[in-house]
């Protein structure tokens, strides 16, 4: 597993501030969750917006998708079926 440089700083502020790692590369969420570090990425923070009625989910994740973002039609029902 390759991490670059920007990912494996993330990782060690992550782990030397003990605070949550916002990250959406897989590889990374896997050195991450062997590091026993907190994560989520960008739709764990959409999801968050949505709960707390700050964003509409639906449409904020279709704009993702529009912006090329990868995003399953199983995730994303998913995670419309949290809020």
């Amino acid at each position: 597993m390759y991490l670059d440089a920007g990912e494996s700083e993330a990782i060690v502020l992550a782990k030397e501030k003990d605070c949550l790692l916002i990250i959406d590369d897989g590889d990374v969420r896997k050195a991450a969750k062997n590091m026993n570090l907190n994560i989520t990425g960008t739709v764990g923070i959409l999801l968050k917006a949505g709960k707390d009625r700050k964003i509409d989910l639906r449409e904020s994740l279709d704009e993702l998708n529009a912006c090329g973002f990868r995003l399953s039609e199983k995730v994303r029902d998913f995670v419309l079926s949290k809020i």
